[in-house]
């Protein structure tokens, strides 16, 4: 799955399981994803990116952006 936001985006994707996820995140994102094998995440801002699983994970953040493990 690839998914590229940027402005005032919220994205709830995370009952809809993927093996590999790529995220492009730019402005004030809200993402929330649940990858099973890797999850690669760029973003940008005060984006937000939360995700389920136990994916490999390979980032890059610039500005106030997060990510985040979901816990239930």
């Amino acid at each position: 799955m690839t998914i590229t936001s940027g402005g005032n985006i919220k994205i709830s994707a995370d009952n809809l399981i993927a093996e590999n996820v790529a995220i492009t995140a730019a402005g004030k994102s809200n993402i929330r994803v649940h990858a099973s094998t890797t999850l690669s995440v760029t973003t940008a801002g005060y984006s937000e990116v939360k995700y389920a699983g136990n994916p490999k994970i390979s980032k890059s953040t610039f500005g106030a952006a997060s990510i985040q493990k979901i816990t239930k």
